[in-house]
């Protein structure tokens, strides 16, 4: 218990509120009728825990102190289900489902978060020793606990329902048939098993009717695409993935492999046929149905009978330690089985959660005065508007709607989420100025109407630089709990100040947008093409003094004696009109343009050429090279700043 404790309390505060959570916490925070009529109108979810999280808020909690409430319930339920299953399976199986819902990334993910999920498998583990009493004592007293815990079940989520099946095994054939009761006692258990589940599902039939409609327009959303590979993710995600979508690894399919032995095991056992096996089967119906109605579904939806697939684990664990001879080699093997777990647990701290906070951060970073905040969905724009404080607006998915915000304005700022995004708005979105990748979040990026080929300014004004850099924090992968037990992080390549920069694949960690890959000259060297009216590269310098800024470049046929300006730091440091063939154009940054660290060297030009035949991509120079030299070591140091003569210029 105090290592589940560990893993779910030490990285509090180093993530944001996750998929699903912005509508938790955005709707508990309303007065409670209108909470309620929020859930109403969305009726995927029973408002219970919008209740909880109501009063938690009403107490004073906030994030991440808020999370105190689900992971004091997630911890309960270890202990509840540990209780659960020695009772029937013996004290080691219940040991070892203890150590697996502790360190499994799957109860780790939902103790943490402001969902159904984590008293959901508490109340479940409730109920089931609630069947216990009913079984053991029919009486009103038992089934009035019983009808309670069903219709709380209810009200959590929907998924309850997968929980019916093995609590009436549990309670109708978990016997041991050495202590069969009399058939009155049992027809007597029967009866009021009925009477329990009965009134617990009428107490839940009021809001049940209250948004069969709304609810039925929620189905037909589509199905799962089942399948090995899905069928291995989704096991995965139940086990030790590290974030949602990851695919079975060899640690996955081990548990699976025990698993199976856990099936076998629990072929032989009365309790675990009626219990276990009706869980399984649980599973299969449910998702059977989800594809008969056209509805999806994820993993978290069987968090109701996820201990009791775990047991499984549990039994098959038990079963192949019993065939080791060694008195030490089991203590050993469940140790062995422990750290990995711990790596998991350790990589979903790092990767597996998301950071809106982040997102927030960097547009009030870089944001413009009257600069539109856009969103490329719904569900994105909650998070934006919650963590920002004010609105920002969603596309919905919409190209149409993105080229008309972006033509009303001399520049917008646009968020692409890493995940349930479309293919359009990203396509779109990557040929404007990169602003800030924020891990498993997404992408923000600043759009100006000449980068999507609509009218520019007047020929006579240059546009403000759409790129800028954000703090480098923002796009840390987090350390996680146990970044003190590994070794050294190596350097960031994109930290190491360099006076001159090929463009070739080394150049990559400095590169920020409007960039195409490196491509081999007939002379053997690197060059990359401009592929846009902006490109970016970042120059990390350790002190602040004046520096030449020279780069060698060639424009495409038929762009001769077009304008090229450099900025640094939104610093104008000159133009250029670039003549024909390969040149060197070299511009002097004064001290107060640069700054300790990260720099950003902005180039712009005034025309791009169209898609070549090549690559298929717009051009707006060709660029070898770029240099960065201290004046004082420049040869030409004492020259006026500005642009130098085209030293090398002349034909290919």
């Amino acid at each position: 218990m105090a290592a589940a404790a560990v893993v779910r309390l030490c990285n509090l505060g180093t993530f944001s509120f996750g998929l699903d959570e912005g509508f938790t916490i955005t709707r508990a925070v309303l007065p409670f009728r209108e909470m309620i009529a929020a859930c109403a109108a969305d009726a995927t979810n029973p408002p219970l825990y919008l209740v909880i999280t109501y009063c938690s808020l009403r107490l004073g909690l906030v994030d991440p102190w808020l999370r105190l409430v689900p992971i004091t319930a997630g911890l309960a339920s270890i202990v509840v289900w540990s209780w659960w299953t020695r009772r029937h399976f013996g004290g080691t199986a219940g040991l070892l489902l203890a150590g697996f819902m502790a360190l499994s990334t799957f109860h780790v993910r939902y103790s943490q978060e402001l969902r159904a999920y984590p008293y959901l498998i508490l109340l479940s583990g409730i109920a089931m020793l609630a069947g216990d009493r009913l079984r053991a004592r029919p009486g009103p007293r038992s089934a009035a606990a019983l009808a309670v815990l069903v219709a709380l079940g209810w009200y959590l989520h929907f998924s309850f329902a997968l929980l019916l099946a093995p609590l009436v095994g549990l309670v109708l054939l978990g016997r041991d048939p050495a202590a069969a009761p009399e058939p009155a006692l049992r027809r007597r258990t029967a009866a009021w098993l009925v009477v329990a589940l009965t009134a617990g599902t009428a107490a839940f039939l009021p809001w049940f009717l209250s948004v069969r409609e709304t609810l039925g327009g929620r189905l037909s959303e589509g199905a799962n695409d089942w399948g090995l590979e899905l069928l291995g993710r989704r096991w995965q995600f139940l086990t030790v993935a590290a974030a949602e979508g990851e695919g079975l690894d060899w640690l996955g399919a081990a548990f699976a492999a025990v698993a199976v032995v856990g099936v076998v095991v629990a072929l032989r056992l009365r309790v675990a046929r009626a219990v276990l096996l009706s869980a399984v089967a649980a599973v299969l119906v449910g998702e059977t149905l989800m594809v008969a109605v056209n509805r999806w579904t994820q993993g978290r939806y069987n968090a109701a009978v996820w201990p009791l697939l775990v047991i499984l684990i549990a039994l098959g664990i038990e079963r192949l330690t019993k065939v080791l001879r060694w008195r030490w080699l089991p203590p050993v093997v469940l140790a062995v089985l422990a750290l990995l777990m711990l790596v998991r647990v350790d990589a979903h701290h790092r990767l597996g959660r998301t950071h809106w906070d982040r997102v927030a951060a960097a547009i009030v970073e870089v944001r413009r005065v009257g600069e539109p905040v856009l969103c490329e969905n719904s569900w994105s724009q909650l998070y934006v508007d919650y963590y920002l404080g004010e609105p920002a607006v969603s596309l919905r998915h919409s190209a149409a709607q993105l080229r008309a915000a972006v033509a009303q304005s001399p520049s917008v700022l646009l968020f692409v989420p890493a995940r349930e995004g479309g293919r359009e708005i990203p396509r779109l979105a990557r040929r404007g100025a990169l602003i800030s990748r924020i891990p498993q979040t997404g992408t923000l990026y600043r759009l100006r109407p000449d980068l999507l080929g609509q009218p520019a300014t007047a020929d006579s004004d240059w546009p403000p630089p759409a790129n800028a850099l954000t703090s480098s924090d923002l796009e840390a992968v987090p350390e996680g709990c146990f970044g003190w037990l590994r070794r050294a992080p190596p350097p960031d390549p994109a930290a190491s100040a360099w006076s001159r920069l090929e463009l070739d694949r080394s150049s990559d960690p400095f590169l920020r947008s409007g960039w195409s890959s490196p491509r081999v000259k007939r002379d053997g060297a690197f060059s990359r093409w401009v592929t846009a009216r902006e490109a970016a590269v970042m120059a990390p310098r350790s002190s602040v003094e004046a520096a030449r800024v020279s780069l060698r470049l060639s424009p495409p046929r038929g762009l001769e004696g077009q304008e090229m300006r450099v900025l640094v730091n939104d610093c104008a440091v000159g133009t250029t009109a670039l003549e024909r063939g390969p040149q060197t154009a070299a511009f002097n940054a004064p001290p107060e343009c640069w700054q300790e660290g990260r720099n950003l060297v902005v180039l712009q030009f005034r025309e791009v050429a169209g898609p070549d035949s090549d690559r298929g991509l717009p051009r707006a120079a060709a660029v070898d090279w770029i240099e960065i030299t201290p004046l004082a070591a420049s040869p030409a140091a004492d020259a006026a700043a500005g642009s130098s003569p085209p030293a090398d210029a002349g034909r290919r």
